[in-house]
């Protein structure tokens, strides 16, 4: 906060913003993964059973990333993993421990994660890495990576000169993503002697919910074990995604970094002083936050007052409402975290397959009020997974 008041308040050019972000700089690594077809597993698998089976990987990547030198960035939500390696640290090594993480993450679990490897300029702001650079990788594992591929970019390949025995095919249908170059690792060669340092990846929820998970595969009596960790965790909830669409006029990226978090501060100030009683929010950063209701008819009036908010302030939004039960965490130092699948789709409904200015709002959170007067009927597909509601 301090850092965006004193860029508020400055002369805001490419200068100010060059002596503010120096002491947040970082040179380096960034690996950002990404689990593939979590809305998918979610509609069709008990939720306790995909959160083990998304938490296993995320042990692998931290394992082994630490064990050579990289540290955890944020808190690992979801499917999701950051992971940075100062320049110190040879680019060839960092590959040979993420091909190695695939390989032991293929064995134990039946899920596959992609992986897209980038060097760079990063911004260590508020517990997470900012700017370009990490927006190029996190979207490219996100989006691009599919079930056990690995991307690098070729600034990443600048810094490690290909082995031999490693091929790296040209993604030319990225090109217009990245026009510096995306290549895909085409080879499955492995390092079995790394060995992974500390499985404890940065933790989303409570102790106790963790060590429920990792029991859960050869618990002797998995029902038991399922029952008292709902009966003490899982609350139904309508849960709204509001995604903020931030206009970009800076052409420099030091000071596009800096409006785009200045507009985070604004998200942030809307949704707390829009949620109303009975609501938590369970997340909010740079465009996007996750507030949850009790009731579905108070989520969408509160959305609605959202989206007025934020029309007031010159700002687009897109919001997705679903209802379902979910796991919500209170208990520090969980700070408030929520999973589960209507999460996954209020997301999918508020960003994926957002319409600015317009909530969508699922068929399982108007099952018990009825559609608006008014509201239009839609239908998509995205995930795999078909999608129905209505658009407010």
């Amino acid at each position: 906060m301090a850092l965006l008041r004193r860029w508020a308040a400055g002369a805001q050019d490419v200068a100010t913003a060059e002596a503010l972000l120096g002491d947040y700089r970082l040179d380096g690594q960034e690996v950002a993964t990404d689990t593939s077809g979590l809305t998918r597993m979610t509609e069709e698998r008990d939720l306790l059973d995909v959160m083990a089976l998304i938490s296993k990987p995320k042990e692998v990547v931290h394992g082994l990333g630490t064990a050579i030198g990289g540290r955890p960035i944020g808190v690992w939500v979801a499917d999701n993993t950051e992971m940075f390696y100062p320049s110190s640290i040879d680019a060839g090594l960092v590959l040979d421990a993420m091909l190695e993480a695939r390989a032991r993450i293929a064995a134990a679990v039946p899920v596959g994660i992609g992986m897209c490897l980038h060097a760079g300029r990063f911004y260590e702001i508020g517990g997470g890495l900012c700017g370009d650079d990490a927006d190029a990788v996190e979207g490219l594992a996100e989006d691009h990576a599919g079930p056990g591929e690995i991307l690098v970019t070729s600034e990443w390949l600048a810094r490690a000169p290909a082995p031999p025995d490693c091929r790296f095919r040209p993604r030319g249908d990225l090109q217009p993503l990245h026009a510096s170059g995306v290549f895909l690792v085409d080879t499955y060669r492995r390092r079995p002697d790394l060995r992974e340092h500390d499985p404890d990846y940065p933790p989303p929820f409570p102790r106790p919910f963790l060590e429920a998970l990792r029991r859960l595969p050869a618990e002797p009596q998995p029902d038991t074990l399922r029952a008292a960790t709902y009966g003490r965790y899982q609350r139904e909830l309508a849960v709204v995604f509001v995604s903020v669409m931030v206009e970009e006029s800076a052409t420099h990226a030091l000071p596009r970094l800096l409006d785009r978090l200045l507009a985070g501060g604004l998200v942030d100030s809307i949704i707390k002083g829009r949620m109303g009683l009975g609501a938590s929010l369970y997340g909010s950063g740079q465009g996007y936050a996750i507030v949850a209701f009790a009731d579905p008819r108070q989520a969408l009036e509160v959305a609605r007052q959202i989206r007025t908010r934020f029309t007031e302030q010159g700002l687009g939004v897109r919001i997705g409402i679903d209802l379902g039960p979910v796991l919500a965490f209170d208990d520090p130092p969980a700070a408030r975290q929520i999973a589960g699948g209507a999460v996954n789709v209020a997301s999918k409904l508020g960003a994926d397959v957002g319409v600015p200015g317009v909530i969508q709002i699922s068929d399982r959170a108007l099952r018990s009020v009825g559609p608006p007067p008014g509201a239009a009927r839609f239908a998509v597909e995205v995930s795999g997974v078909r999608l129905t509601g209505y658009r407010v």
